[in-house]
């Protein structure tokens, strides 16, 4: 998750989106579990970032959907953010402000 961190800050987009999804995918143990919806939530972001709208949208709801299996209310309102400046940049200005009253 830190590599991946790096990758964010330094704009390397496809690498770090590369990196949250070897992450979702060998997430093995408890502790691993409570942080991959944090990881869904960059890997959205990542792929935002690269104009992949459609895959973005995929990761907030995949990460939705494990922020609310695992009870994290914090998580799933991040990625309701997230999922909100997705449809901003797609141009539903309203939609995303709906979305967050």
């Amino acid at each position: 998750m830190a590599y991946g961190r790096v990758l964010l800050n330094d704009s390397r987009w496809g690498h770090a989106g590369d990196v949250y999804q070897t992450f979702i995918s060998h997430a093995a143990t408890p502790d691993d579990f409570k942080w991959v919806s944090e990881a869904y939530r960059r890997l959205a972001y990542a792929l935002r970032m690269q104009g992949r709208y459609d895959g973005a949208a995929a990761a907030c709801r995949m990460g939705q959907a494990v922020a609310a299996s695992l009870g994290d209310v914090e998580a799933g309102l991040r990625l309701k953010i997230s999922e909100a400046a997705l449809d901003r940049v797609r141009g539903n200005v309203d939609g995303a402000d709906a979305m967050l009253v």
